[in-house]
């Protein structure tokens, strides 16, 4: 039997792992390709689409998997598997669920995929949709976009679908006081709110029509409130419009219905300090309060009159509060010089403290030479007699 020559053997080896190898990049290929050509044509990246039912088209290499996701990237939209041949430019298309109508109009949605195996890098791309239109016959007859009403109790109506509720909303996303979820019956519908004494008159509600569980319908309207007139007898006497007030602690004083509450509020909506809810005793009322230093002198209040827990009377009063008063300091004394080492007695003073001494020495300034002289001459007696004492001892 004829052996093969050492040489063959040794090309053997070296073969087979450029085969190997070989095998494995040419697999892996498609792999390392991971963009697959991907392109996002429709939407564009901050266009306004012109429906809530979105369509994602585009190019993708043949055999990958497009995946669309929600603007977190992690749920997913849409999917389809793109044909075409392996590696070449392939069109794909994709129509997502239809956004709801009360979803934003600003939308944002994550395009990538598979493609041999391995994830296609992730295409961002945000749009706006088109403003939610109202379905079927849903509208808002009254009031109308502009109306000022005649009245702060507001009747809402419209048209709908049978069966449907509608709520009516404030800016807030709240009830307007007194309505609730009107039925759609024969067609239409109809609901009944009031506003408060202190709702603003500048008004914006939102109608949202609910077929089935389901949105079917909104529309905005603007409107006006009329301004709040005094019921009855009503009145803020004091201060009066314009009027420049004498001090910062300020009566409020009014007429109004027996028995209600009166709270004078100021631009804010706060109780002026230190009022409290006045309430009406034949006919009148009355509050003080106390403006701090640092308030402006131009001040606008409204008082607010409350009957059997309802607004029934309302007031606004501008005025002027005086300058805030700065309380001028009090000098401090300034000390006299002291001279030759001795401490200065106070002016005009009635006492002083003797040098050397912590006893006080009481008196007129004006003696003051004479005890200094007084004091000596004892001194020299003093001496004197020890002396004299001192030599008889002696002698």
């Amino acid at each position: 039997m004829s052996r093969r020559p050492f040489w063959r053997k040794a090309l053997t080896v070296p073969a087979a792992i450029a085969l190997a190898l070989g095998g494995v990049a040419l697999t892996a290929a498609p792999a390392s390709a991971a963009e697959a050509g991907l392109t996002v044509t429709s939407p564009i990246d901050g266009s306004t689409v012109d429906s809530r039912t979105v369509t994602v088209q585009g190019s993708v290499f043949g055999g990958s998997t497009v995946i669309v996701y929600d603007q977190s990237g992690n749920n997913v939209l849409a999917r389809s598997n793109v044909g075409g041949s392996f590696g070449q430019p392939t069109p794909y298309s994709l129509t997502l669920p239809a956004y709801a109508d009360d979803a934003p109009v600003a939308q944002t949605i994550v395009v990538g995929g598979l493609y041999g195996g391995s994830g296609i890098p992730q295409q961002s791309v945000s749009f706006a949709l088109p403003a939610a239109a109202p379905v079927g016959n849903f509208t808002v007859t009254a009031p109308t976009n502009g109306q000022t009403v005649d009245s702060r109790t507001v009747t809402f109506t419209g048209t709908g679908t049978d069966g449907s509720t509608v709520n009516v909303l404030d800016a807030n996303g709240n009830r307007i006081p007194g309505t609730t979820a009107a039925v759609v019956v024969n067609g239409q519908w109809s609901t009944t709110g009031t506003y408060p004494a202190d709702a603003p008159v500048a008004q914006t509600i939102t109608a949202n029509q609910v077929t089935g569980g389901a949105g079917r319908g909104e529309q905005t309207v603007s409107f006006t409130l009329p301004a709040v007139t005094p019921v009855g007898n009503f009145t803020v006497t004091a201060p009066t419009n314009g009027q420049t007030v004498d001090s910062r602690t300020v009566t409020f004083t009014g007429t109004g219905t027996d028995g209600s509450t009166v709270n004078v509020l100021d631009a804010n909506g706060n109780r002026i300090p230190g009022t409290t809810a006045a309430v009406v005793v034949n006919g009148q009322w009355s509050t003080t309060g106390t403006y701090p230093a640092d308030a402006p002198v131009a001040q606008t209040i409204s008082a607010n009159q409350v009957t059997g827990g309802a607004g029934r009377g309302e007031q606004t009063v501008s005025f002027t509060l005086p300058a805030a008063v700065t309380p001028t300091p009090t000098p401090t004394p300034t000390p006299a010089p002291a001279g030759n080492g001795s401490s200065a007695a106070p002016v005009g003073g009635s006492s002083s403290v003797a040098s050397g001494s912590k006893l006080a020495v009481t008196g007129s300034a004006d003696v003051m030479p004479l005890v200094g002289a007084g004091a000596l001459a004892l001194m020299a007696g003093a001496g004197i007699f020890l002396y004299g004492k001192r030599r008889r001892v002696h002698n």
